[in-house]
């Protein structure tokens, strides 16, 4: 029940690039493009402005446009010329680290996610996504770290406070898993995930008839799919 989607999908970058004023030259006419949903040729016109001046923001929108068109690794280049140009750049290094951790990439995506994070102390985003680096890495004191490095920096980051309840969770610290998972149900009462996590706490401490209360909420939310038929299992089991 991880979360193992890494936050701030390509597209994020692009908005927040985007806009600028005067005289309409590739860049804009590419962006322009892009906001109607031209992808073909808003690429086209970015990459016309790349060959001008590749500027952070047209090698990090032109990455992020090829990088969802599974051009992936023609944007992990631009990504590199992005922070090449310039290395201050918090978007910059966030985009090559989204794209080197989805490659699986893991040592560079850590490196990447760690310099957005000098460059932004209060980046819980890169925080969250390189708890989920270290997750995959199976180093899970340091997932914890960076998810309580999240929830510190943003202390409605729902999200964070899931995957801090599961890390939590597997490190056999039941308590404070449930805490991180009320948390996130306090934050966002729809959230599955946390509800779910919730449930199982009850489950570990062996309080089957709270952990039944919790499965009956999760299913609520979630009737259908691979978790939904692992529930029913475990309230079937509980009833023999």
């Amino acid at each position: 029940m991880l979360k193992t989607t890494y936050l701030a999908a390509m597209g994020i970058f692009l908005a927040l690039l985007m806009g600028c004023g005067g005289e309409e030259g590739p860049y804009e006419k590419g962006m322009a493009y892009y906001r109607s949903g031209e992808i073909g040729k808003a690429i086209l016109e970015l990459k016309k402005a790349a060959e001008q001046d590749s500027t952070m923001e047209v090698c990090t929108n032109l990455g992020a446009m090829l990088y969802n068109e599974e051009k992936a690794k023609d944007a992990i280049t631009l990504f590199c010329k992005a922070v090449e140009v310039d290395p201050s750049s918090v978007v910059g290094h966030r985009s090559l680290a989204f794209a080197y951790a989805e490659k699986g990439v893991l040592n560079r995506a850590i490196r990447e996610y760690e310099a957005a994070i000098r460059l932004d102390p209060q980046d819980a985003e890169s925080c969250f996504n390189l708890a989920l680096v270290y997750h995959r890495r199976e180093e899970l004191d340091r997932s914890i770290a960076y998810n309580e490095m999240a929830v510190a920096r943003d202390p409605r980051f729902v999200e964070a406070y899931v995957n801090l309840g599961f890390d939590y969770v597997e490190q056999g610290m039941v308590d404070r898993a449930r805490t991180s998972f009320e948390k996130a149900v306090e934050i966002n009462p729809q959230c599955a995930n946390a509800i779910y996590g919730v449930a199982l706490t009850y489950e570990e401490k062996g309080q089957r008839e709270e952990g039944r209360v919790w499965w009956r909420k999760y299913l609520k939310l979630e009737p259908k799919g691979t978790w939904a038929y692992k529930v029913r299992e475990r309230m079937e089991e509980d009833k023999s």
